[in-house]
This record gives structure tokens, sequence and C-alpha cells, in this order.
């Protein structure tokens, strides 16, 4: 094996070594963050999520089984399969009410009436 491509053999496994730590500590900030949450101590919650980078936000969301997902592939696989299964879920009959074309609509006077309503 050749100098150079032993050396490149050993960068990309540092590399990957690297990312992974990376993931993981990241994962572990998120995780206090959450508990901070469900422990109800806002200010350690808020301090957490105000000192995160801004500039290198991971999209990390949670799979069906629970566990954080933050690879963007996984990611945009979730949210496509989260968003096929809430529109394909069909109507909710009981909150969808049918609007006939015979019906009237509001006169002013009733629209006056309610933003009156609203107002006090």
């Amino acid at each position: 094996m050749i100098l150079g491509e032993k050396y490149d053999e050993s960068r990309k496994l540092v590399k990957k070594v690297c990312r992974k730590k990376k993931r993981e500590h990241i994962e572990r900030r998120i995780q206090a963050i959450e508990n901070n949450d469900i422990k109800e101590q806002a200010k350690e919650f808020y301090k957490g999520i105000k000192n995160e980078k801004r500039r290198n936000l991971h999209i990390f969301c949670k799979n069906k089984k629970g566990e954080l997902v933050g690879e963007m592939e996984e990611s945009l696989n979730r949210w496509a399969e989260y968003f096929q299964e809430v529109y394909t879920g069909g109507i909710n009959e009981e909150a969808y009410t049918p609007v006939t074309e015979n019906e009237d609509l509001p006169t002013q006077q009733e629209i006056a009436e309610i933003i009156r309503k609203l107002k006090n």
C-alpha cells in the first residue's frame, strides 16, 4: 500500500469518527434541552436553545419508534411519510360540515353584530 493511499484511508476514517461523535454530542445536547422542558425548568430550557449555534442547525425529528433522526435524507423521508399519513388519512366526518348552495349569505348587519360581540 502506498503511503498516500494509507493517509487517505486514515483521513476518511477520522472524518467518519468525528462526524459520528459530533452527531452524538448534538443528540445529547438536544436530549438535555428536552429534559429541561419536561422537568419544567424554563430558564435552563431557553438558555440551552439560545446557546445553540444558528448557522449550523441540524434538522432533527423523531421516527415512528421515537428515536431521533438527524441525517438529512432520513429526516426528509420521515417528513414525507408524516405528510402522506396526514393527507391521505381521510376526512374527519365530525369536523366536516358541507355547505349547500341554498344557504343564504350572512347580511352586513349580522356581520357587524358578530364583530361587535368579538370586541367585547
